[in-house]
């Protein structure tokens, strides 16, 4: 099938049938102890610099970096409360905000 400039071959359907799945980070909220240790846990997941900063704003940095496929999985389910006002309202509020930047980023969050 021949494809002129500009249109959609059948190559182009055929890589993106065989494009890798997006990498899924899974965030269990209420297996963190503490805010360092998400910080700690997507640093590693994610591969971020040695010198990333373990902040909210170092996240939100890094996640603008991000080129591969990836899902953020964040589950609240077993928060309660603690969810809405706190740390991970803002943490939420930071990869919504950057997913929106970064096409390469998705956000799903389960328990709200």
């Amino acid at each position: 099938m021949a494809t002129h400039e500009g249109s959609r071959g059948d190559a182009c359907v055929a890589a993106e049938k065989t494009a890798p799945r997006p990498r899924r980070i899974l965030l269990v909220a209420d297996r963190f102890a503490s805010e360092r240790s998400v910080h700690d846990y997507l640093s590693c997941a994610l591969g971020f610099p040695a010198y990333y900063g373990h902040n909210l704003s170092a996240l939100s940095d890094c996640l603008g970096d991000v080129c591969d496929a990836t899902v953020l999985s964040v589950d609240l389910s077993h928060v309660g409360g603690h969810a809405t006002g706190g740390f991970w309202e803002r943490a939420l509020g930071v990869m919504r905000r950057c997913a929106d930047e970064n096409p390469s980023l998705s956000v799903e969050v389960a328990g709200l």
